[in-house]
């Protein structure tokens, strides 16, 4: 189940993202002065998720500052505590792949469309399967259906290049058909809103169709 807030564990280093290191004051049920920050925890994959709150002591935030670490980069956070002390150590240090850059709007979005979808329950449904369309039937392709059709090839490629980076540094990454259909869904929202939206959602006529592969038909 993914978290619905951040708090880090004894020994386990944490991959996140703070997009602000200005946290509102609370006060704790210890009477111990507090800031609650907003945490994007990229790994571990059991603690991940968008926007997480996050109750942490103040010099927290400054010690990750004091690392050269500015606000939107990504790094690892470990609260490392050796056997037979009584202390714990905070360790934060800029992560490799941090680039610095601001993530754009739609990268935002496809974030948190992918947290959103961790956090709902799943729900049991009966799934029909649909027949068979024969491949030699013609079908007409508007803009909107191949806009939505790239949206869909989009998402794979990109959760199957997320997987093999995670690979790569010994983390899991698996997502959902439901998660590759909210980053589609997304992506696709985005798109239309640059785009205006779309001019050609009928059927054109002949001399703007074109035969593709299984004799569908494709607008020009």
């Amino acid at each position: 189940m993914a978290s619905t807030k951040f708090k880090p564990l004894i020994n386990v280093t944490y991959t996140l993202k703070l997009s602000s290191f200005e946290g509102r004051p609370v006060e704790s049920q210890f009477g111990k002065d507090q800031v609650l920050l907003r945490a994007d925890v990229i790994a571990p994959a059991e603690a991940a998720g968008a926007d997480l709150p996050w109750y942490t002591y103040p010099w927290v935030p400054e010690r990750v500052q004091r690392a050269g670490i500015r606000a939107g980069e990504v790094f690892t956070l470990c609260v490392a505590q050796q056997p037979g002390t009584s202390k714990p150590d905070l360790r934060v240090a800029k992560a490799a792949d941090a680039t610095g850059i601001p993530e754009s709007d739609l990268e935002r979005d496809l974030r948190r469309s992918i947290a959103q979808k961790q956090r709902e329950p799943q729900q049991s449904a009966n799934v029909v399967a649909m027949p068979a369309r024969p491949t030699t039937a013609p079908t007409v392709q508007t803009l909107a259906s191949q806009a939505l059709a790239g949206c869909l090839i989009a998402a794979l490629d990109a959760t199957a290049a997320a997987r093999d980076y995670a690979a790569k540094h010994g983390l899991v990454f698996d997502a959902t058909s439901e998660d590759i259909q909210g980053l589609a869904s997304t992506l696709f929202i985005q798109i239309s809103r640059m785009g205006a939206g779309f001019t050609a959602m009928s059927a054109p006529g002949e001399q703007q169709q074109q035969l593709v592969n299984g004799g569908m038909k494709c607008l020009q």
